[in-house]
């Protein structure tokens, strides 16, 4: 008999990140059409809390290494872009 497959939701890259589920909820909706989006799910489980089906992702550390390599490359805060700073009559 095969080892049963384990699978994490949301609150798996939330553990492994060190972010609240609902953050993670917001990086799926957030980097779904970016050019670095999110790493894609491996299952659907249907029917899902607040949609059609909830992602889920294997419970492997080649699962957690893209999350945590993914969280490293997306842009954001410390990453440049954003509003220029204004000068400063000494700077």
């Amino acid at each position: 008999m095969s080892e049963p497959i384990k699978l994490v939701t949301v609150a798996g890259p939330a553990e492994w990140l060190g972010k609240d589920p609902n953050t993670i909820s917001v990086y799926l909706r957030r980097y779904a059409t970016s050019p670095t989006p999110t790493p894609p799910h491996d299952a659907e489980i249907r029917p899902g809390r607040h949609g059609d089906f909830d992602p889920a992702w294997h419970d492997t550390e080649l699962s957690r290494q893209k999350w945590l390599d993914w969280a490293k490359s997306r842009p954001g805060r410390g990453a440049g872009g954003g509003r220029p700073r204004t000068k400063t009559a000494d700077g």
